[in-house]
């Protein structure tokens, strides 16, 4: 699982919803979805757009503040 993946799931854990509902709310297909998590799809502006559409921050900037 990837970074990216883990905070997406925390987000949608804590929103209580599902990632399949997440993904009709989006518009974004669930397989789609995977691609980006898995990292065969890189997506920046639709992992942008998950981003906002939970209220975290973008990858740059959650791995910034590890260090």
């Amino acid at each position: 699982m990837t970074e990216f993946e883990k905070r997406v799931r925390l987000a949608l854990l804590e929103k209580d919803m599902k990632l399949g509902q997440f993904a009709r709310q989006t518009g974004i297909s669930l397989g789609y979805l995977y691609e980006i998590f898995k990292g065969t799809r890189k997506a920046a502006a639709v992992r942008e757009k998950i981003c906002g559409q939970l209220g975290i921050a973008p990858e740059a900037e959650a791995e910034e503040k590890k260090r």
